[in-house]
């Protein structure tokens, strides 16, 4: 016999409850979950943006660091200092703190282990001893930078890190270290740290899990090595990039991000705290799980409740049912007929009875759940196809803003109140349902309530009843209420496509602005153009006031271009001081399309040069503006921004404040100056370098100097001036590796001449930026005293430029120069920027009048008077002078008339090669040439 189970009607009841309980639970934590997930998720993002942050803070410190050491680390005094102790320490130590206030010491320490020098007091005044230090032999072993382990500081009695350089000789070889400590309870991890919330913190840790610098409770932590007491450190030294979830030393769960410091075996961390972090999702999460535990408790009472009244009036029939046999049965149908029919009478009246209580009872269900649900924010509305009348829960009133909204109203008015550009939406999802003869209805769109404000909800419906003919006659479903959600995808949406400063596109959203309109253009036949925007001294501004100044003014510049631009067009920000304006639609031609073009940035251009106010000082910029058009052809994002970005280093080459047009000739000279930067830069390695000499002669055709001047022979364009290369190797650096090489040659020769009897000056030009590289001084020291000839023997030409920009600077190191005898020339005098006033200052040798003036004389009356002027004034400041491309004799007896002593040019002698120079000097034939 089979089995089967005894079903009562409370064990019915209570798995029914259970059926409706389990899934309920299921969706409330799903959501939960969900809601964790990307709590979880943005928290480690921010965290990870912090930790870059700070990483990216102290890479630039310590990149900024190292530069200060390795530039005084060339200064001659710190080598003499450590090859000979008796010299005394460099007159930068007790003025270190003055010049760089971001580093707290400076120290020179000697291979056997001493500090030799120091910007503060050391212990007792004695040299300290360092050769225990972990830096000191590191240093030494790498013979390079390093950033040492940290360490309890024995000058500043503070945790330190120590930065050292390698102090070379002229050779390279390393003979010692200059060194710099870092007081890490004084580090800046990120500007305005010390604002931060207090559930967040940065840090920084090296491999080893000792804490470098923390931004709150340094004094606790730093120095601490926390590896075996935090997890979270493990992890970031495993994994030394990425996130994690874990518990800190301080037993506090939180969200971290870290990453490496470049250079370093440190790692940037920051943390949040879970609960500052999740604050909004506990929240949810609470409320949903007291609407879940208050719907469970009603329905397992409802379930006793109902099977108390139910089992009791059904054992009560049962008495009743065997009570009716005796013939006692009051009954509403006849109880005639057979007992068989009686007994039937009796059980369907019965029947009845049970049906109507229960219906009663599940309606006063229905109502409690009802209840439930108009405690959340889900509005349960049921839809009367055949009438179109929507029935809507209470929640709904709350959804709309007030009591005072109607719960039953028609499909048509439910629609009116989702705005225009959701409604089409809408009325397709229903019209699959009411035509297409779907089941189910999903749409996510957006309210209108009645404060004016929008709310994003998901409608969610389902048909529940057909009609014969199998067409949906009834609906019920859910409004849901997601606007959170919609604002969490929006911000995400924000942070990925567009500027956290200007709001403004980002590099990410431009690329696909510019990707459609490119599409766009070839669809329509129409011409736009993209405008690369580089603001003008904005560096100078934002280093002289600030970020907060710079960031302000960024923001205006945002807001101007906007105001000039029209609706479609589209304003990007690329990053730094550059911005992105994308015009579509101008014309459909070239021509008009560029005049358009030009209109719009013309008026950019202006307006970005009225001055900007902020805290209510006034500042002044411009901006360089370069177009790239938009035209019908197989243009790429990458080309025309590229195309807009030569354009404007055009605009920013001709002068600033100019609006630049691309031309494919500029791709050219692009390529070109390219491929001169690559072969210049491997020109000295390859002997291409070579110096030429044109002699200089005095009134009587004695010769009294020469001027050496560079030339590079390329293997494919043969001699190449240095008009053609110059500005390049200025722009790019390399002047100075060649300058050093010219300067090198220049002894050379000098040694030459002196070994044959003849003590006569070389002139040798020297750039601006060569000048003024840090260590020029000590460089050129380093190779006097290599080749063994008096810095007597040289002529530095420096042209007006120099006079641009810090001339105290310029003068001071001038004289440091003039103290081993080096002389100074003004090259091209006249020709640039001059000042009478600096002029007297500066300790000059000569002037050289320059040959676009000589060119005219003696027909030219303005050259005349002008030559004239330079030769009085060279007298009047008891300078000599000399008048170059002197190529006629007429100039050269006007120049002696006029008391011009000195003469170089084609007249006397065209620049030869060197070795040729040598061997006419040897042969007697440059000694003396036929006076004028």
């Amino acid at each position: 016999m089979r089995f089967r189970p005894a079903w009562t009607v409370p064990r019915l009841l209570y798995l029914l409850a259970a059926g409706v309980i389990a899934p309920m639970a299921l969706l409330v934590s799903y959501n939960v979950w969900q809601q964790y997930q990307s709590g979880k998720a943005l928290a480690q993002a921010e965290a990870l943006r912090l930790a870059q942050l700070t990483a990216d803070t102290a890479e630039t410190f310590i990149k900024d660091a190292r530069g200060v050491l390795t530039t005084l680390a060339q200064r001659r005094q710190m080598l003499a200092k450590i090859t000979d102790p008796g010299q005394p320490c460099d007159e930068i130590f007790p003025t270190f703190k003055e010049f760089y206030p971001q580093l707290s010491n400076m120290s020179l320490s000697t291979p056997a282990g001493f500090l030799v020098c120091s910007s503060l007091p050391q212990p007792d005044n004695q040299p300290l001893p360092v050769a225990h230090m972990a830096w000191f032999q590191q240093v030494y072993q790498r013979k390079d930078f390093v950033v040492g382990p940290i360490v309890y500081g024995p000058i500043n009695k503070n945790w330190i890190t120590v930065l050292a350089e390698p102090v070379r000789d002229g050779s390279g070889k390393m003979v010692g270290a200059l060194q710099t400590p870092i007081d890490l309870l004084k580090f800046r991890l990120v500007p305005a740290a010390e604002r931060l919330p207090s559930k967040i913190f940065i840090a920084i840790v090296d491999i080893r899990g000792n804490v470098v610098a923390r931004s709150r409770e340094a004094e606790r932590f730093v120095g601490s090595n926390l590896l075996d007491k935090s997890e979270i450190l493990r992890i970031a030294v495993k994994q030394r990039q990425g996130t994690a979830e874990s518990v800190g030393a301080e037993r506090i769960p939180r969200f971290y991000g870290f990453t490496p410091v470049a250079g370093t075996d440190w790692i940037a961390m920051a943390g949040i705290d879970a609960d500052y972090a999740l604050a909004s999702v506990t929240r949810s999460a609470q409320a949903s799980a007291m609407a879940a535990a208050g719907i469970v408790v009603l329905v397992m009472l409802l379930a006793v409740l109902l099977s108390r009244r139910i089992a009791r009036p059904i054992h009560a029939l049962s008495v009743a049912a065997r009570r009716a046999g005796g013939g006692g049965l009051d009954v509403r149908v006849p109880t005639d007929g057979p007992i068989e029919l009686a007994e039937v009478g009796r059980e369907f009246n019965l029947m009845l009875d049970a049906i109507g209580d229960t219906q009663a009872r599940l309606q006063h269900s229905q109502a409690r759940l009802k209840l439930a649900l108009e405690g959340s924010r889900m509005a349960i509305w049921d839809l009367e196809i055949h009438s179109g009348s929507v029935y809507l829960s209470e929640t709904w009133s709350e959804l709309l803003g007030g009591p005072h909204v109607t719960t039953q109203l028609s499909l048509r008015g439910l629609l009116r109140l989702i705005p225009d550009a959701d409604r089409t939406l809408v009325t397709a999802a229903f019209r699959k349902v009411l035509r297409q003869g779907e089941d189910d209805l999903l749409a996510e769109h957006r309210f209108k309530t009645r404060t004016g404000q929008t709310l994003w909800v998901a409608t969610q419906g389902r048909v529940s009843e057909r009609d014969a003919e199998r067409r949906a006659s009834r609906m019920l479903g859910v409004i849901v209420d997601i606007s959170e959600r919609r604002h969490r995808d929006d911000e995400i949406h924000r942070l990925a496509f567009f500027d956290t400063l200007t709001s403004l596109p980002n590099r990410r959203m431009l690329t696909q602005e510019v990707t459609k309109a490119l599409a766009r253009a070839r669809r329509a036949r129409l011409f736009g153009a993209l405008m690369f925007i580089d603001l003008d001294r904005f560096k100078s501004i934002n280093d002289a006031r600030g970020h907060a100044t710079g960031d302000a003014l960024l923001k205006t510049v945002a807001a101007r271009l906007q105001a000039l631009t029209r609706e479609g067009d589209t304003v990007a920000r690329m990053g730094g001081d550059e911005f992105v304006v994308l015009a579509t639609g101008l014309a459909d031609n070239a021509a008009d399309a560029a005049r358009s073009a030009h209109l719009l940035a013309e008026k950019m251009r202006a307006a970005l040069e009225v001055p900007y106010e902020i805290d209510q000082q006034f500042f002044t910029s411009s901006a360089s503006i370069g177009v790239a058009l938009l035209v019908m052809d197989d243009q790429t994002v990458d080309n025309l921004l590229r195309e807009a970005d030569i354009a404007m280093y055009r605009a920013k080459s001709a002068g600033r404040n100019q609006i630049a047009f691309f031309q494919a000739s500029m791709q050219a000279e692009v390529e070109q100056r390219l491929t001169v930067e690559n072969d210049l830069a491997q020109a000295i390695e390859r002997q291409q370098m070579s110096l030429h000499a044109q002699s200089q002669m005095d009134a009587k055709g004695r010769l009294i100097g020469a001027e050496l001047l560079l030339r590079w022979r390329h293997p494919e364009q043969g001699m190449i001036p240095p008009l053609h290369f110059i500005e390049v190797a200025e722009e790019t650096g390399l002047i100075v590796r060649i300058g050093d090489w010219v300067l090198n040659q220049a002894c050379l020769l000098v040694k030459e001449l002196r070994a044959t009897g003849h003590d006569i000056p070389l002139s040798v030009n020297i750039s601006p930026r060569q000048f003024r590289f840090p260590g020029f001084t000590e460089r050129v020291q380093e190779v006097l005293q290599a080749h063994d000839v008096p810095g007597s023997s040289l002529i530095f030409e420096v042209t007006e430029s120099l006079l641009v920009g810090p001339v105290d600077a310029t003068i001071l190191r001038m004289n440091e120069l003039r103290a081993v005898g080096i002389r100074f020339s003004i090259d091209d005098f006249g020709t640039g920027y001059s000042s009478l006033a600096y002029l007297k200052r500066l300790p000059l040798y000569e002037l050289k009048i320059d040959k676009s003036f000589v060119d005219g004389i003696p027909d030219d009356h303005n050259d005349t008077e002008i030559v004239q002027m330079v030769i009085s004034l060279a007298k009047l400041l008891k300078l000599r002078v000399v008048a170059e491309g002197v190529e006629t004799l007429e100039q050269a007896n006007f120049l002696t008339n006029r008391g011009c002593e000195s003469m170089q040019g084609y007249f006397f002698r065209r620049p030869v090669p060197t070795s040729e120079w040598l061997v006419d000097l040897r042969s007697g034939s440059l000694v003396r040439l036929p006076a004028p």
